[in-house]
């Protein structure tokens, strides 16, 4: 979006557009053992950021030849209304505009 309204799509549009900080955080943790056999367990999870999603930023990268979710469509100029960044192989400059 033309955030400074200058007919270009530069770095300086960027936009705060939500909050990366959690409405609730919450942590369960377990320990048991019987007979010499131990079992523990750390859960964790946190919900209401509406900023980053940290799974996205690592399945849904292309700067590499990895395997994708189905269905993916980035951006191209035919397909500018999606929220997936273009694909550029080997640049990490898809979504970050570094």
């Amino acid at each position: 979006k033309d955030v400074n309204d200058d007919g270009e799509i530069t770095n300086e549009d960027r936009a705060v557009v939500g909050s990366p900080w959690p409405d609730f955080e919450m942590g369960l943790n377990g320990n048991a053992s019987y007979k010499g056999f131990d079992f523990s367990m750390n859960w964790i999870g946190s919900f209401g950021a509406t900023v980053y999603n940290g799974f996205r930023s690592i399945i849904d990268r292309f700067d590499d030849d990895s395997n994708y979710r189905a269905g993916i469509q980035p951006w191209t100029p035919e397909n500018p209304n999606t929220d997936f960044p273009r694909v550029v192989k080997a640049s990490t400059l898809n979504a970050r505009g570094d």
